[in-house]
């Protein structure tokens, strides 16, 4: 069977190009409300502005929270492991100076 450039480009995409797309779709979505967001906000700063603007993107700030919350739990955890860690070592190869062999 013979197809349009189009359609045999559209048979041989791979997932992973399925997901740039994807990517590349939310990020300029994302990208576009930050511009806005940041843009009301310097040219009318007042505080009805900022409840309005808070207001219309709280589905936006969960959903940022959300995203956020799982990576920084796992770098907390990182961070506390490696510490008790650094801590256990210390305590394993700790010696005394009354247990030291003399010179």
């Amino acid at each position: 069977m013979v197809c349009s450039k189009r359609a045999c480009r559209l048979e041989n995409m791979e997932p992973q190009d399925d997901r740039r797309a994807m990517y590349a779709y939310f990020g300029i979505l994302a990208a576009f409300k930050l511009f806005t967001l940041v843009a009301i906000l310097i040219y009318m700063s007042s505080w009805e502005t900022i409840v309005f603007v808070v207001a219309s993107h709280i589905m936006w700030i969960g959903i940022g929270a959300v995203l956020v919350a799982g990576p920084a739990t796992f770098w907390a955890r990182l961070m506390r492991v490696r510490s008790r860690r650094r801590h256990l070592i210390a305590q394993e190869w700790h010696v005394e100076e009354s247990h030291k062999a003399p010179h």
